[in-house]
């Protein structure tokens, strides 16, 4: 978890430095009393400086809210409404990039779970966060996304059953270093702790995420890797 908020909190900040560089930016055009007519254009610079104090302190928010100290009591939580709160600690990253996300599940579904709030929202982030890296470094220009679909559950079916999938560029077997030496290549690996197949990747994300899964009696499970990546997602529902 720890990990975890350190990568948010410095997505935060690398936000919050931009919307104070544009603020700056239009300071300067300000002092120099605009160009063309004083009074439009005035007008709409001002209107921009106060749209990027807003956004430099909703990612000041962002940062506190991540870097306090996690609530590791189990209280009953709507895992779509989770999974929003993720999406949106990270939506200036989302935004920039051109990657739209979605979140659904049928009205009628009981997506209810009892968890630590704090650690399954931790989770949750740390897979968008590794599809917000993919896409950085995607060839991929159009058509970006990031789908959560709660699937199907039957009358007696105990679990929320979720699936993630995104389309960046999924996970190169030839990137993954860290592996003990009697260790396979194997895209599943990436959830043992110290393997990554990013270049600045800790190795421990994929890992934190599967714990704080199996803590909850849940599991994590990887699907697919080609052109993208689909994890399986189950958690016990709320009796």
């Amino acid at each position: 978890a720890a990990i975890t908020t350190v990568e948010v909190a410095q997505g935060a900040r690398h936000e919050a430095r931009s919307h104070l560089q544009h603020a700056q930016e239009l300071l300067t055009l300000l002092k120099r009393g605009g160009v063309g007519r004083p009074s439009e254009d005035m007008t709409r610079l001002v209107g921009n400086l106060s749209g990027s104090l807003v956004e430099l302190g909703r990612d000041l928010d962002k940062i506190r809210m991540v870097t306090k100290l996690p609530e590791s009591r189990v209280t009953r939580v709507d895992l779509s409404d989770l999974w929003e709160e993720a999406f949106g600690v990270v939506s200036g990253r989302l935004e920039s990039l051109d990657v739209h996300y979605s979140v659904s599940a049928a009205a009628e579904a009981d997506v209810r779970a009892d968890v630590a709030r704090d650690y399954m929202r931790h989770a949750f982030l740390n897979l968008i966060l590794n599809s917000v890296d993919a896409f950085a470094d995607s060839k991929r220009k159009k058509n970006r996304r990031i789908t959560v679909q709660f699937i199907k559950q039957f009358a007696k079916d105990k679990m929320v059953r979720m699936r993630f999938v995104d389309n960046a560029k999924g996970i190169d077997l030839y990137n993954i270093r860290g592996l003990p030496a009697d260790r396979p290549v194997d895209a599943g690996a990436i959830f043992l702790p110290g393997v990554t197949s990013k270049a600045n990747g800790t190795g421990y994300g994929m890992y934190l995420v599967r714990k704080v899964l199996r803590d909850h009696k849940g599991s994590i499970d990887l699907v697919d890797y080609d052109r993208g990546v689909v994890f399986d997602l189950q958690l016990p529902r709320s009796n």
